[in-house]
C-alpha cells in the first residue's frame, strides 16, 4: 500500500471515529476539517504570559527594539 493511501485510510478511521463519539458529530465538516472557531491574536505580544524576563536574566535578555521600555 503506497504512503497517500494509508493516510487517507488513517485519516478517513481517524474522522469516523471523531464523528462518532458522543457530542462531536459536528467537529468534522463534510470535507473532512475540523470545524474550529477563527482564533484572534492579542495587539500585545506578552498578553498572556504568566512570567516574563525573570529579574535573574534580565542582562541575558537585550532584544533591541523590544527590550528597551
Amino acid at each position: 500500500m503506497a504512503y497517500d493511501e494509508v493516510v487517507r485510510e488513517v485519516r478517513s478511521l481517524l474522522q469516523g471515529h471523531i464523528r462518532a463519539m458522543p457530542g462531536c458529530e459536528q467537529v468534522v465538516d463534510d470535507e473532512g476539517w475540523i470545524v474550529k472557531e477563527p482564533v484572534t491574536l492579542p495587539d500585545d505580544p506578552d498578553a498572556g504570559l504568566i512570567v516574563q524576563d525573570p529579574p535573574c536574566f534580565l542582562d541575558r535578555l537585550q532584544i533591541p527594539g523590544y527590550s528597551e521600555a
